[in-house]
């Protein structure tokens, strides 16, 4: 399980590198089901446009893919970018935003009509990974090879630093009430980081290996392990943890079983 998204009809969505599919999973009773199939549905980070538009990244394939409807045919907005990593709509504008990391380090802008060529807003940031598009038009996220969490200027890419004390931070998203939430792969612990005064408190402290984040309209946030191919769900206001046991119909479920195996030897 890497990136999650919660899309305009409630739903779940969790995307698989490695499993190259986009799933749905029903919030309550941890039904999952498989959304765009392989290899298509392959997805590091999910987005959900003001219009209910889907776009999600292929990071092995170097592709931006979209979707204006769940009966609209899929498009290919940007490709030849290895590494494709993070993406988010401005809801304002319709703007689109996608981040190489990991095989590539920059920002760009998306033209959604597939027509332009990708804008280069800024490059060699250190690792710009799972960020959100602010009502404020900035671009809000967390460069994993420097322990910060920043904010971007897409007009220029003018970064401006909101807190270092992180180790390996791999997405921050934002809670509409001046908080940013921030999830530490290294450490396991979710964060919450006030953007008027870049205080860090952690919250809630995980399983290390945490890849992604989303934040549902009643607060509820959902983390997602891909280690331990999972996905929990925190609610601030109880302060209670939960994890979703998602269930496929098969005899087992996802949480908790092989994330990915690489081999299988037998002992004398």
């Amino acid at each position: 399980m890497h990136g999650l998204a919660i899309d305009a009809k409630g739903r779940l969505l969790a995307g698989s590198v490695v499993g190259y599919s986009m799933w749905e999973v029903d919030r309550q009773t941890g039904a999952a089901k498989v959304m765009i199939p392989a290899p298509e549905g392959h997805a590091d980070d999910i987005a959900v446009g003001p219009n209910g538009e889907l776009d999600w990244t292929n990071y092995l394939m170097g592709m931006l893919r979209y979707r204006a409807n769940d009966s609209a045919p899929l498009q290919v907005l940007a490709k030849d970018l290895p590494g494709l990593n993070s993406v988010d709509f401005d809801r304002k504008n319709g703007k689109l935003y996608a981040s190489q990391v990991f095989l590539g380090d920059a920002l760009w802008e998306i033209d959604v009509a597939g027509v332009e060529p990708p804008r280069l807003i800024v490059k060699d940031m250190g690792g710009l990974n799972g960020f959100e598009v602010g009502p404020d038009g900035m671009i809000y996220g967390p460069l994993w090879f420097k322990g910060q969490v920043v904010k971007i200027d897409p007009a220029n890419g003018a970064i401006t630093v909101i807190n270092s004390e992180f180790k390996v931070p791999a997405a921050a998203n934002l809670d509409g009430k001046g908080n940013l939430w921030v999830v530490d792969t290294r450490t396991g612990e979710l964060s919450k980081v006030e953007l008027a005064s870049g205080r860090k408190t952690v919250v809630k402290q995980l399983k290390t290996a945490l890849d992604n984040l989303a934040i549902a309209p009643d607060g509820t946030i959902y983390v997602s392990n891909m280690a331990h191919n999972s996905i929990e769900a925190y609610s601030p206001a109880a302060g209670k943890l939960t994890r979703i046991d998602l269930d496929t119909g098969a005899k087992t479920e996802i949480a908790n079983g092989l994330a990915m195996p690489e081999g299988v030897a037998q002992t004398p």
